[in-house]
């Protein structure tokens, strides 16, 4: 794998010759053997490491023990490290959004913080072909067009750090195999064992069914179905951005030349438009582009992007607008549960009933 490794680097041009290399290491299988593998070709490709590695906080000791042996690692290869702590589940509660999306979040947060400490030029993180195979079948189940199936890039920009994952063409058997042929010992993260996460199940139970039903290598042919759907969406981009510019009025669109584009063209240029105004991509469903669509039909006049920004129809344009904050009377009220709770203050019945739990 080391070879291989190696040579796909350079044809790839994924990491240049002379990069400062930023790697993301949790001390999983495939982080350690991504450090490993880097540390191996340091020299060939000319290149100088240093180490990040978050604590999200959600194992306790286990965590510490993870956090230990990256800085042990790191202190036997003799590669610069830097650590931190970040309580996620915290983070979770406060922002109101899932456990996975808190950790994306303050992972990123502190890569770049790291990026920046070291002088880094990139940050390297170790997804793999599983990885891939899983987000395809999450971005399927959640109706994403030909951007979200692409799936995992080899390249992205993300709060202008630059991220390239270089083992995406290699899977986890490679990298346990390469691992134990050099006895190198890595940490098991005890959360990849429950199915309440959504990748784990689509890891531990959907995934293991494909394979066993409908295709043995099920996962290649996902991600190479990925990697298809990436540059038809790259290739379509380009087609779009003359059509985006076509239809715009100094910032806003304009109705007419939108409503005279085919159905796929105009969705199209809705979500660039959506993108180039500051709208985050995963913000961007399929659900509220149809409702910018009927904006031009004249049947609707208002549409929700995100909170507080709305999409206007003015006249023969569509502009985005922010609404300013208002205040809210807070309301406490018991909810029943199982049950339906009235609550006359805000006009809102609320039906609550046990079901099994479902972390995104």
């Amino acid at each position: 794998m080391h070879k291989l490794f190696y040579q796909r680097v350079r044809k790839s041009g994924l990491i240049p010759v002379g990069s400062h290399v930023l790697v993301a290491v949790s001390g999983g299988a495939d982080s350690i053997s991504l450090l490993c593998l880097l540390h191996e070709c340091e020299r060939l490709l000319k290149i100088k490491l240093s180490v990040a590695h978050l604590n999200h906080m959600i194992r306790g000791g286990e965590a510490d023990g993870d956090e230990q042996y990256v800085k042990d690692i790191c202190r036997k290869l003799k590669i610069r490290v830097m650590t931190d702590r970040v309580d996620v589940p915290d983070l979770s509660r406060r922002r109101r959004i899932s456990v996975e999306m808190a950790a994306r979040e303050a992972r990123y947060a502190f890569l770049q913080k790291a990026a920046k400490r070291f002088g880094a030029d990139m940050v390297v993180t170790a997804h793999t072909a599983d990885d891939q195979a899983e987000t395809f079948i999450l971005k399927l189940a959640r109706g994403a067009g030909s951007d979200g199936l692409g799936g995992i890039s080899p390249v992205a920009i993300i709060g202008g750090l630059r991220v390239v994952r270089p083992l995406l063409e290699f899977n986890r058997t490679d990298v346990e195999a390469y691992l134990n042929g050099r006895a190198i010992k890595w940490r098991e993260d005890s959360t990849n064992r429950d199915t309440e996460y959504l990748r784990n199940r689509v890891r531990r139970e959907i995934i293991p069914v494909l394979e066993q039903k409908l295709n043995p290598s099920i996962k290649k042919t996902l991600c190479k179905t990925a990697e298809i759907l990436r540059e038809d969406h790259a290739w379509l981009d380009s087609l779009t951005k003359p059509l985006l510019l076509e239809c715009m009025d100094k910032k806003d669109l304009r109705i007419d030349r939108l409503a005279a584009l085919p159905p796929a063209a105009a969705r199209r240029v809705i979500q660039l438009w959506l993108s180039d105004s500051g709208i985050g991509i995963d913000s961007i469903g399929f659900e509220l582009i149809e409702k910018m669509r009927f904006l031009t039909q004249n049947a609707v006049k208002k549409v929700q992007v995100i909170d507080r920004v709305f999409a206007m129809r003015r006249g023969n344009r569509i502009v985005l607008e922010k609404e300013a904050a208002r205040s809210v009377k807070k309301v406490f009220k018991t909810i029943k549960i199982p049950g339906e709770t009235i609550i006359p203050e805000m006009a809102i019945k609320v039906i609550a009933r046990l079901a099994r739990g479902v972390v995104r």
